[in-house]
């Protein structure tokens, strides 16, 4: 785990679209038929990760469209997913507000997705010393996570969170977690449309990464692999380095550089109070005055009533964000010796570490 105070980087789509589901069952409406269900999640899971992290950079990013170069490259790209559930889609702006008003920076950009823009973050703070905390409902993350970069995944809808640091990826898989993206090249991604190779399977295809370490130096040694599974690379060649193109989350994507764009700033408490009473999600809303108290009887002195309101939620309260451990106008200085360190992990690495191979970077 990091223990200093991480970059919080939030996958917008990827958590909207979990806490929807995970209500389904029991939605959420308002007095007026409108769908909250979505909304209350996801404001819930963002208001927690505030509260338990306390960054002083934030950022939510989002997907544009369903159109981006990856679509360019491959039409069927995401083509089996289904439509966006249609009391979903109105929540979406409403989130984006939301996050506005919170004081968080909203990202989105045409021809990238969410997980583009969460790679490019990433790279940029880590790169200016600064620990990453990632979070999405989406492993594909994962192949981001280094020293400085931890990954946070949702389970079970929002209400269970699992961690990912190189050496419990290290672990799970025997690979670093640059390599899993490699695996997507042979195994494929179902979710996302990836191709891969006919009839590798995620274990063979672990396996194939571990001894080769990586999908171009497997395919350029492919007569060493004996068998179906040899026949089968031979005659996928160009599908497998094309699913590891689609699968590759790229970290160039045109992401405003000044990094006081993501310093988290007092929430705009007149606008989340009209928001939420607007949703009616009294959860968020502040307490109802308290009555004024009986009159006295009987001898017994009378309680005060009440003369003001209670404060409003934590949310309305601007608290000082954390002091800034460096001046920097930019988010791509070179870290230093004196960069914040990376606590211990807490799962154990591997008996034996994963190899390491001199492979390509993945072609932009």
């Amino acid at each position: 785990m990091i223990a200093e105070k991480p970059v919080l980087l939030i996958d917008g789509n990827s958590l909207l679209y979990r806490a929807h589901f995970a209500f389904v069952k029991a939605p959420l409406t308002n007095s007026r038929g409108f769908e909250t269900s979505a909304l209350f999640g996801f404001v819930r899971m963002l208001l927690d990760l505030l509260d338990r992290n306390q960054p002083e950079f934030v950022a939510v990013a989002w997907d544009k469209s369903r159109v981006s170069f990856r679509t360019a490259l491959y039409p069927e790209y995401k083509g089996t997913r289904k439509e966006t559930p249609p009391a979903l889609v109105g929540q979406f702006p409403v989130a984006r507000r939301i996050v506005t008003s919170l004081g968080i920076a909203s990202v989105e950009i045409d021809n990238f997705e969410a997980d583009d823009i969460l790679g490019t973050l990433a790279g940029k703070f880590s790169e200016s010393g600064l620990s990453v905390m990632l979070v999405s409902g989406d492993r594909d993350i994962l192949q981001l996570v280094d020293e400085r970069v931890t990954a946070v995944i949702t389970r079970k809808g929002i209400s269970e969170l699992e961690t990912y640091t190189p050496e419990r990826i290290a672990s799970e898989y025997g690979l670093t977690p640059a390599k899993l993206v490699d695996v997507k090249g042979l195994a494929g991604d179902s979710s996302d449309n990836i191709p891969g190779v006919p009839g590798i399977g995620e274990k063979t295809a672990i396996k194939l990464i571990a001894q080769y370490g990586c999908v171009e130096r497997l395919l350029d040694e492919v007569g060493s692999v004996k068998g179906a599974v040899g026949a089968k690379l031979a005659a996928n060649r160009d599908q497998a380095l094309l699913s590891k193109r689609l699968g590759t989350i790229r970290r160039d994507a045109p992401v405003p550089d000044e990094q006081g764009q993501y310093r988290r700033a007092s929430p705009d408490a007149s606008s989340l109070l009209a928001i939420f009473s607007d949703l009616e999600l009294s959860p968020f809303l502040p307490p109802p005055p308290l009555p004024p108290a009986p009159p006295a009887s009987r001898g017994w002195s009378a309680i005060p009533a009440a003369t003001s309101t209670p404060g409003p939620s934590s949310w309305l309260v601007p608290s000082s964000p954390p002091a800034p451990t460096r001046e920097t106008s930019s988010i791509t200085p070179t870290a230093t010796a004196s960069s914040p360190a990376v606590s211990a992990p807490t799962t154990a690495p591997s008996a034996s570490a994963p190899r390491s191979f001199p492979c390509p970077a993945a072609t932009p």
